[in-house]
């Protein structure tokens, strides 16, 4: 699939730049996804830095996380599914797994990843105040 993209991309003259896509990663079929020969996978990898998997968590996951979050309703349940998917990136982010049984606050604190309720609220806010024209 990803061979095709490339292919579709480079008939109109484009290239999909490995550098850009190196956040992504996928492990549904046990094969390492690639691009032009290059492995992507950046999150999972024991390899790279906190510090850059935590610069693309921002940069790249959380916008595309939060998206549309200005017409949610942040209901107890939501924000119950929101804060269990950001655990679970995390754990994949360090490696751990659930029965490693590593507690959330020291997971969050080597992570030190923004809080998903946090910035959904803050969003929430600052789309209030430009509707209210303050």
């Amino acid at each position: 699939m990803v061979d095709d993209l490339t292919e579709a991309a480079r008939s109109v003259g484009l290239e999909v730049n490995a550098n850009k896509t190196n956040w992504m990663s996928t492990n549904s079929t046990g094969q390492t996804l690639m691009v032009n020969g290059v492995e992507l996978g950046l999150m999972r990898s024991r390899m790279t830095p906190m510090a850059t998997k935590r610069k693309s968590w921002h940069v790249c996951v959380l916008p595309a996380f939060l998206y549309g979050s200005e017409a949610w309703a942040l209901t107890k349940s939501s924000e119950t599914k929101l804060v269990r998917c950001q655990r679970r990136m995390e754990r994949h982010m360090l490696c751990h797994r659930l029965v490693d049984r590593v507690p959330n606050a020291t997971i969050r604190d080597r992570t030190k990843l923004k809080d998903v309720i946090q910035e959904a609220r803050k969003e929430e806010v600052e789309i209030c105040e430009e509707d209210c024209g303050r």
